[in-house]
């Protein structure tokens, strides 16, 4: 055998052994590389939560009073409609969240009384509709609804608090007309779901507002409990501490 034929033998052999470690290598690693979007994904999201919530904070410490102009999580449809947008969850995905009315004057009063005074409705029949972006009834001109007595608005389950009693919680969304924008955050959260696009999907997040106490009476004025957002998934609500919950969970794997 020649020296060429060797060297040739010994480059093969080399190779096939360099081929065996790499795929050895990516049986160890491609298992913990299948968990780092998920961890990325809620982590970031949490973040984004806990920044809003104290920019939330800053803005009233600021102000003296709550922002105005919410994204009111109402789909009208061209008219009066008075259902929950579509965009909240995946196709057939029913949202934790419920399609309520402010039942009362006193209940309006509730949030005009912390300076939430005007909201926006969803209208999905706009030539113009952007589920995240540009969801609003009225399209590129969007249409305010001063909050008032039989308001169409998104209501959270009491169990999400652990309350038992007469409570109401309303949920109010955080879009590009908010008033925090521009004063305390240069934008409205977009928070993104693995391959939904947000033409689509409402990938926004939402503060919860307490309006009634246990018995039922309401308050001096709206309580924000926290900012969540929808699971497009399973249609259930999610605080930082959820996403927090995940991340640790897919660090663990």
């Amino acid at each position: 055998m020649t020296l060429r034929r060797i060297q040739r033998s010994l480059t093969l052999i080399e190779l096939t052994i360099v081929l065996l470690v790499l795929a050895a290598v990516a049986g160890i690693i491609v298992p913990r590389l299948s968990g780092y979007g998920e961890r990325a994904h809620g982590a970031t999201t949490a973040s984004s939560m806990q920044e809003t919530a104290k920019a939330l904070a800053l803005f009233e410490a600021n102000k003296g009073r709550m922002p105005n102009n919410w994204d009111n999580l109402i789909d009208v449809v061209g008219g009066a409609g008075t259902g929950l947008p579509a965009s909240l969850t995946d196709t057939g995905v029913t949202p934790a969240l419920t399609p309520g009315t402010l039942a009362s004057a006193a209940e309006a009063q509730v949030l005009t009384d912390a300076g939430i005074t005007t909201v926006y409705n969803f209208d999905s029949s706009a030539g113009t509709f952007d589920a995240t972006f540009l969801p609003y009834a009225g399209g590129a001109t969007p249409t305010p609804t001063t909050v008032a007595n039989n308001m169409p608005i998104a209501v959270v389950p009491n169990s999400v608090f652990g309350f038992s009693g007469s409570e109401k919680v309303v949920a109010l969304g955080i879009g590009r007309l908010n008033e925090m924008v521009n004063e305390v955050i240069t934008d409205a959260p977009v928070v993104f779901e693995g391959e939904l696009q947000p033409a689509a999907a409402y990938l926004r997040l939402f503060v919860a507002f307490q309006i009634l106490d246990a018995s039922g009476n309401p308050l001096a004025k709206a309580r924000p409990l926290g900012v969540f957002k929808v699971e497009p998934a399973d249609g259930s609500i999610a605080g930082a501490g959820t996403h927090l919950q995940v991340y640790y969970e897919s660090r663990n794997q």
